[in-house]
């Protein structure tokens, strides 16, 4: 009947991949109800005259048992598994009034964050507040060590522009799938800016940004507000899950509650509409309530 022979077995070490043991017999036992292919086989085995009437009739009965009895089985082993939660890993290098208060924030949303410093007295201020390592140096050796370039996003918020740019050099040959550095000044040698953001590093100085922030106070305030206002706020999630991929944005889950404003695709942005077709790793930004927000970047977000 349904008793686990080597394709089954080689089915439920692909499921294992993905699913824990449990479920994963409980699928490859489920793949036993085969009787859509049983029923033709026996047809065309009488036909040619291999079996008999009274082994077809067996075949068939096994079959039929097989599609009563494997959906029990199924039922009694399979347990619904909650879909990971997936978290972005963030490691901030330097602890100071700039990098702490981020990563404050991030850490109260779906951010894994890590900080690490060289500088005894910063560990000491800031650890209470943060999660917080202290290194004793800062080479390739003792960063890799510490896992500094197993993340997603690394963030060099050192204020010395040479230290970033050593460090930013290392992560690219780590390939750390994104680097953003702080040079406060061009005086690092424009040359390297050049060469790292030909590599994918994202630059950023605090007087650009302070400067955009002066600007969108004044042109656009309502704008302003919408990106800093505790209760809604602009967010972006990349679709992993394949339960959305090629549906529409209008049957989103929630799809009230946000609005999206553009869709990043293959290094291109697309003007959503309610029909527009969601793709694998597209990146939706949207604005809407924290709690909106949550629910949708633990729903697109879970891989399956």
């Amino acid at each position: 009947m349904f008793v686990l022979h080597w394709p089954n077995l080689y089915l439920f070490f692909i499921f294992h991949q993905r699913f824990n043991a449990r479920n994963s017999a409980a699928g490859a036992v489920l793949t036993s109800t085969t009787i859509t292919l049983v029923i033709p086989t026996l047809t065309i085995a009488r036909n040619l005259n291999a079996i008999t009437s009274d082994q077809s009739g067996a075949f068939t009965l096994a079959a039929v048992l097989s599609c009563v009895i494997a959906p029990i089985v199924f039922n009694k082993l399979y347990r619904p598994q909650p879909e990971d939660e997936e978290r972005t890993r963030v490691t901030f290098l330097g602890a100071n009034i700039l990098t702490v208060p981020v990563a404050q924030q991030l850490a109260k949303g779906m951010y894994d964050i890590t900080m690490v410093t060289d500088s005894e007295k910063n560990y000491r201020t800031y650890n209470s507040q943060v999660n917080v390592k202290l290194l004793a140096a800062l080479d390739d050796d003792a960063l890799t060590q510490a896992g500094v370039f197993d993340t997603d996003i690394l963030v060099l918020g050192y204020f010395d522009a040479d230290r970033n740019y050593r460090i930013a050099r290392m992560a690219v040959e780590h390939k750390v799938a994104r680097v953003v550095a702080r040079f406060e000044t061009r005086e690092a040698g424009d040359d390297h800016l050049e060469e790292l953001a030909a590599d994918g590093v994202e630059l950023f100085n605090t007087f650009t940004v302070n400067a955009s922030l002066l600007r969108g106070m004044i042109e656009s305030p309502s704008t302003l507000k919408l990106l800093t206002d505790t209760e809604a706020g602009l967010y972006e999630v990349e679709v992993h899950n394949h339960r959305y991929t090629g549906k529409t944005l209008q049957s989103l889950p929630d799809i009230g509650a946000i609005t999206v404003s553009r869709i990043y695709r293959n290094g291109h942005f697309v003007a959503p509409h309610g029909d527009t077709l969601i793709e694998p790793n597209d990146h939706l930004i949207f604005t809407g309530s924290k709690d909106a927000a949550r629910t949708l970047r633990q729903q697109l977000g879970a891989r399956n």
